[in-house]
């Protein structure tokens, strides 16, 4: 027996092994909000795709940062997600990340700090 046929989720909202190895940029139709047992968390809903994506505080914070707090201001852009290594209670595992992209500074750059 696969562990794999017995906890895969059958929900509709992605899990980091749906990505890949890929990054996908998707546009964001709609922004919900859910009560779960541990507190209200936001999920998105994409164009183009079936699965939505619950918000962590961390990926909420990195939308924020590049698209405004308000989360109406937010359909219609496109953001990217990729699976990435993180921790979960302490072990290793794969979590879903909002991908920052920022300017990256040249060699000839003062360097600020």
């Amino acid at each position: 027996m696969n562990i794999d046929q017995i906890y895969t989720s059958t929900g509709g909202n992605l899990k980091a092994d749906d990505l890949g190895n890929k990054s996908w940029p998707l546009t964001i139709q709609e922004v919900d909000k859910y009560d779960f047992d541990d507190g209200t968390k936001l999920i998105l809903r994409f164009e183009k795709s079936e699965k939505g994506l619950i918000l962590n505080k961390t990926n909420a914070r990195r939308i924020a940062e590049m698209h405004g707090p308000e989360t109406d201001g937010w359909v219609g852009k496109t953001i990217t997600l990729a699976a990435e290594d993180t921790e979960y209670e302490g072990r290793p595992t794969k979590g879903i990340r909002v991908q920052v992209d920022r300017e990256q500074a040249s060699p000839d750059d003062e360097i600020p700090f």
